[in-house]
């Protein structure tokens, strides 16, 4: 079992290398500060999965990175939606608003709350969930289940495989 000491001497000596190795991926060093801490927290959190406390900093990176490549993959995704709700809503067609305003109207006050900051605010899930009070896992877990309720009301079936001719 890790001691808290043990994790504090790891923390001491690994911080360091991990933002270098994040910075070596091409983060800015502020935004590698901050995944490399997020990722240190997550560790603090989880160590008493970890088996082999000479191996905390390899399991730290590992962490850190699959933070860095999940926060990549979030900004692939949810930039383009930010980027039209920049844009003037006169740019966007009537029916689309329409529809939104009607889909949301079906969710309740939480649930609609929490898709306008994810998807119109362009937020994180981290800032969601300390808006609202709640955990980052229960942030996701509730806009997901909106978005399911939503597809599920209209009928949206997922991509349908190609039939051949």
């Amino acid at each position: 079992m890790m001691t808290a000491e043990t994790y504090a001497e790891a923390y001491r000596t690994g911080f360091p290398g991990t933002i270098r190795l994040l910075v070596c991926k091409g983060l800015h060093i502020e935004e590698a500060e901050e995944v490399a801490q997020s990722a240190w927290v997550r560790g603090w959190e989880a160590k008493h999965q970890l088996r082999n406390a000479n191996r905390v900093a390899p399991w730290v990176n590992t962490i850190a990175m699959n933070t860095m490549f999940n926060r990549k993959r979030r900004a692939k995704w949810t930039q383009p939606l930010h980027e039209l709700t920049l844009s003037d809503s006169r740019n966007r067609p009537a029916t689309a608003r329409i529809d939104a305003e009607r889909l949301l109207a079906r969710c309740s006050v939480l649930d609609r709350t929490l898709l306008l900051n994810r998807y119109e605010g362009g937020m994180e899930m981290d800032e969601i969930a300390r808006l609202h009070g709640m955990t980052g896992v229960a942030a996701r877990v509730r806009i997901h289940r909106a978005r399911k309720a939503l597809r599920s009301f209209i009928g949206w079936k997922g991509c349908q495989e190609a039939v051949p001719a």
